[in-house]
């Protein structure tokens, strides 16, 4: 398309809306001193920079300087000047001294169009453009800051969502160890074939139970023992022992010192009300009570308590001093049965066992309860039972194995044997007159096969030295260093060997003198050859 005076127009692509011209448009501004505002930089002010659907582009080329001058047109214009071209009547455009573009007026009398549609341009308001502008840009920044607030907001959350997945993974991974061991056929621990293969025996691959059936329920209605469902013990120890004697002491303390404050609290009001003799007697009764309130503190757990079935505050004694290591009722079983001061705590007399055992015949080993009281000497049922059954049973008191049992022992075993697990009270069934701690403890300590015999050699020695410098006398954790050898032949060794040889020397002295010893007692008593050599174990004295 050709124009005259050099103009040249072209059609661009269409755009979309330009925050950084806009930006230019306001910060260019109106001088509003310039009265010779030209009609150019009105228009170009007056129209938006962008518009909607597309722009034109008009080159305008001066005579006098070589520069070409771009402005932008609406599509309005375009319209009419497309008009003119198809009516084969000129628009000529000119530029000015001041690179103005004006329409060239032909006929004064003849309208133009584009002159009309100039002056409806230059109706509109500046300020409400610059306003309309202003608040866009306002909108822009208000929708960008709330987009960036969003941004941080997920880039925490992402964060957050890494770090739960990592520690999930964590665990999933320490899970799968866990299991992965329990079902280990090589795992030296019993206790993971008990989790997998003992009762209940029904347990999906999580090793959840199964919902109870019909049988199990009607078990539950009529309140019958299910082995399945017992709460698991714990030994008692002895520090545990003394906090339960503790709590107990502290309620009697607290018992008593309450009594002497009320005691004192009514003699104090009561004071001032009697006569002179009666006020005397109380003012002594009074000062009594300060001093026994003084000394409450000082007495004994025998001073304390005197009922012998008084009952206490179990529950709380469990839950606040054993921090529910042993439940309520094992708290009162402990203390009547053992703790209780009025028991007699002393070892065992021989008068005392035989009278046991001709009472436990008597009650034909039954009613403990009786036979405790009848032997009076403030044994407790519990202590004659457990005394009896360890001490003076015959059938289950045999010290020395057999050769016959050993083997009876190793046959069951390597009968009922799966895998590492092995069901000792199935194995103890088997051995007539032994129960299944002493038939565990004679394969544990004698009979396993992995069990090296024999003389330690002086790597093994290092060894045991080494490792108690880490674990003390816990002698079950130093056997993991020592491989075939158990906690018993460590502690032995140690016990003989090891544990004083860098205080007390051997030499030609105790040689003599061990001769003489063994002649006096002979070869059968070197514990009693031992006491005679300070520092050194009957062991060490035999070897």
């Amino acid at each position: 398309m050709n124009h005259t005076n050099g103009m040249h127009s072209e059609k661009s692509l269409p755009v979309t809306t330009c925050i950084e011209d806009t930006l230019k448009l306001i910060n260019h501004g109106v001088d509003d001193d310039d009265d010779d505002d030209s009609e150019e930089d009105f228009i170009l002010l007056q129209m938006p920079l962008v518009p909607k659907e597309f722009t034109v582009k008009q080159e305008i080329k001066t005579e006098e300087e070589d520069e070409v001058k771009i402005e932008y047109l609406y599509p309005e214009q375009v319209e009419i000047i497309e008009e003119y071209e198809d009516s084969e009547v000129d628009v000529p455009l000119e530029s000015n001294e001041n690179n103005e573009v004006n329409l060239e007026e032909e006929d004064p009398q003849e309208p133009s169009p584009l002159k009309d549609l100039q002056e409806e341009t230059r109706k509109i308001s500046y300020e409400e453009q610059k306003a309309e502008l202003e608040q866009k840009i306002r909108d822009i920044k208000t929708y960008y800051s709330a987009v960036s607030s969003m941004c941080n907001k997920l880039d925490v959350f992402i964060k957050s969502v890494d770090e739960k997945l990592v520690y999930t993974e964590q665990l999933n991974n320490k899970h799968k160890k866990v299991i992965g061991k329990s079902l280990d056929p090589t795992n030296s621990k019993s206790s993971g074939w008990v989790h997998v293969f003992g009762a209940p025996y029904f347990k999906d691959r999580q090793f959840f139970y199964g919902p109870k059936n019909y049988d199990v329920l009607q078990k539950e209605q009529r309140n019958e023992i299910n082995i399945n469902s017992l709460p698991n013990t714990h030994l008692w120890k002895p520090y545990e022992k003394q906090k339960v004697a503790q709590a107990i002491m502290d309620i009697e303390v607290e018992k008593r010192i309450e009594r002497c404050k009320r005691r004192i609290s009514e003699l104090s009001s009561e004071l001032h009300n009697v006569d002179e003799e009666r006020r005397l007697e109380m003012e002594d009764e009074l000062s009594d009570v300060r001093e026994r309130r003084k000394l409450i503190k000082k007495l004994s757990l025998a001073e304390l308590v005197h009922g012998r079935f008084d009952e206490y505050d179990w529950l709380k004694i469990s839950v606040t001093d054993l921090c529910n290591h042993h439940s309520p009722e094992a708290v009162r079983s402990m203390w009547f049965a053992y703790l209780h001061p009025d028991i007699n705590k002393d070892e065992w007399t021989a008068e005392e066992m035989e009278m046991l055992k001709t009472l436990a015949e008597r009650n034909n080993f039954q009613n403990w309860s009786l036979i405790a009281e009848q032997l009076g000497t403030g044994r407790s049922e519990f202590q004659c039972v457990r005394f009896y059954q360890m001490n003076l049973n015959e059938q289950l008191t045999r010290s020395k194995w057999t050769p016959e049992e050993d083997r009876t022992v190793q046959q069951m075993v390597e009968r009922y044997r799966v895998g590492t697990f092995i069901p000792w009270a199935r194995v103890a069934a088997m051995v007539k007159g032994r129960t299944k701690v002493q038939v565990f403890n004679r394969w544990k300590y004698c009979l396993e096969p992995s069990i090296r015999k024999g003389r330690f050699t002086e790597e093994e020695d290092l060894m045991i030295l080494a490792a108690m410098k880490w674990y003390g006398r816990n002698f079950q954790q130093i056997s993991r260093f020592v491989p075939g050898r158990t906690p018993i032949q460590l502690r032995d060794r140690y016990n003989a060997s090891l544990e004083n040889t860098e205080q007390f020397t051997w030499d030609e002295a105790c040689d003599e003198k061990l001769v003489e010893m063994v002649e006096e007692f002979g070869q059968s008593a070197w514990a009693a050859v031992a006491r005679s050599f300070s520092g050194f174990s009957r062991v060490q004295v035999q070897n």
